[in-house]
């Protein structure tokens, strides 16, 4: 079991290696830089929740975002369940017509769980979360969407960070197909004056004038 661990210890090592070049060599090539902004508290057994996220490229602000909503836990559905409830409106900067605005509340749930240490891989936290969102948008006909998500996260740190990787799904009713497929990689990073930050590299591609158009971006991300 010894022999394992040192194993396992230096396949952590390496893996974060990797990781990090994964992060920062892209992130010179990444089209789009974003902030976000979240924070939340506890009312009894509900959580507040606010957000906002800001995107630019090539040095230009290019969408907004800001959400508030409510989280609580599912326990008749047993452990690691929940529901959420928010209200988002999205800015996007539009050619000639300055800001469009689209409001999209949605309502998510999620389920959370563990796997245990193996051999070769450590304690995981995964999460499995859909959203369905309804989409008023002031230049475009309505719709509503579906996402997907899976995110796994390592339990515990490798030197005070702890990688993640997850992968998004984007159903648009109105077209009846996949129109998004998002990937994230990144590391969670020590707490800082209260916050938790994580930085992470994120690249989507969109189906949009019949074919699939990418973008990469890399996110600063802190929570209170």
């Amino acid at each position: 079991m010894i022999r394992f661990k040192k194993y396992r210890l230096g396949f952590l090592t390496y893996g974060l290696t990797i990781l990090l070049n994964f992060i920062f060599l892209p992130s010179v090539l990444a089209a789009g830089e974003e902030f976000k902004l979240s924070v939340k508290q506890a009312v009894n057994n509900v959580w507040l929740r606010g957000e906002v996220d800001y995107r630019q490229e090539g040095g230009h602000l290019f969408r907004r975002h800001y959400d508030v909503g409510l989280r609580a836990r599912l326990t008749g559905l047993g452990d690691g369940w929940s529901l959420g409830l928010h209200y988002r409106l999205v800015y996007k900067q539009l050619a000639n017509r300055g800001w469009g605005l689209e409001k999209r509340p949605y309502i998510q749930m999620q389920k959370a769980f563990e796997t245990s240490e193996s051999a070769w891989l450590p304690e995981l936290k995964w999460s499995l979360r859909t959203r369905h969102e309804f989409r008023f948008r002031q230049y475009k006909e309505d719709s509503q969407r579906n996402r997907v998500k899976l995110k796994v996260k390592m339990k515990q740190g490798v030197y005070s960070t702890r990688p993640f990787i997850s992968n998004e799904y984007y159903y648009d009713f109105k077209k009846n197909d996949l129109t998004k497929v998002r990937f994230d990689l990144g590391i969670e990073l020590p707490r800082i004056m209260g916050g938790k930050p994580s930085l992470y590299y994120k690249h989507t591609s969109t189906y949009k004038k019949n074919k699939w158009q990418p973008y990469s971006g890399l996110v600063l991300k802190l929570d209170f």
